[in-house]
């Protein structure tokens, strides 16, 4: 990996606004990214105002372990809830 690419783990959060489409500005995007792939997306900061590349590929399921877990755990309660239960079970595991 160059300093000019990043790699991470993500997922689409189970909300209806996930992706927006918008005749007249294109599109919008909104992604989950699990704790442990923070060291690897904290990196896109630095591109803050910046033009980049985004290449998506989908992961087999049985790869994913923890961004799997995190996908499961999202559509079983909405609301603000979901996010506090996550904060909780990453405090828990650790």
């Amino acid at each position: 990996m160059t300093n000019d690419s990043v790699t991470f783990l993500a997922s689409f959060p189970p909300i209806q606004s996930a992706i927006k489409l918008d005749g007249r500005d294109g599109a919008r995007i909104q992604l989950d990214i699990p704790e442990n792939e923070m060291g690897n997306f904290i990196k896109v900061l630095m591109w803050k105002g910046e033009v980049f590349q985004v290449t998506i590929e989908r992961i087999k399921k049985e790869v994913l372990t923890e961004l799997d877990d995190e996908i499961k755990k999202g559509t079983e309660r909405k609301g603000a809830r979901v996010g506090r239960r996550r904060t909780a079970n990453r405090r828990d595991q650790r």
